[in-house]
């Protein structure tokens, strides 16, 4: 049974073995925090679903002793109103325990329950145990991507159909240089975002 957070409060405190924080990190308020920390159960495990980094301390601190996972997801999505979200494109979506040595964990059957719940809503889905690293990952290349999208007024599903073909090809240098440089990456895809505007800022 999946239930909403508003039937929630209306009710006793419910005894979910998940909840899924599926908002941004902005409304990730102390007020809200505060009532998850009311209303969901100790045992309950939370999955974060919003992009960076900046939220998993404060919500790992305050929901404490309480599992916390985060996710990392390809999945294309369109907000076309204030509730209104439309579905874009496939992808395939990461999840992983925050705040312990994850590394050296196990599977257990709770997470494994999880996943065949999504994979049977159609959802492509997998644990991972370096879901920090593939958030930084994600983080860098939304570093990299956002900015062009708004230059050249393009969705990310356009730009590699766009005529200037603004990226594709154009940042794959980034990895090899950092390997040859030991350069901080968002440095490097910093310069080479400059390097290539340098020649295409024209309309």
């Amino acid at each position: 049974k999946v239930d909403s957070f508003a039937d929630a409060l209306a009710g006793p405190t419910p005894m979910w073995d998940w909840a899924i924080l599926a908002l941004k990190q902005p409304h990730l308020t102390d007020e809200l925090l505060e009532k998850l920390n009311v209303y969901v159960a100790p045992n309950t495990r939370l999955i974060c679903f919003q992009n960076g980094l900046g939220h998993l301390r404060k919500v790992h601190t305050q929901l404490a002793p309480r599992r916390i996972y985060a996710a990392v997801s390809t999945e294309g999505a369109l907000k076309q109103g204030p509730h209104q979200v439309r579905w874009t494109g496939y992808g395939h979506t990461w999840l992983g325990r925050v705040g312990v040595n994850v590394e050296s964990s196990e599977t257990d059957e709770k997470e494994y329950a999880l996943l065949e719940l999504f994979r049977d809503a159609g959802i492509s889905v997998d644990l991972s145990n370096q879901i920090v690293k593939m958030m930084w990952h994600k983080l860098l290349i939304n570093c990299v991507i956002n900015p062009i999208t708004a230059i050249f007024s393009k969705r990310n599903g356009e730009l590699l159909e766009s005529r200037k073909r603004t990226c594709g090809n154009n940042f794959s240098p980034s990895a090899s240089v950092q390997h040859k440089t030991n350069l901080p990456c968002i440095w490097i895809c910093y310069i080479i975002v400059k390097q290539k505007l340098n020649g295409l800022m024209v309309f």
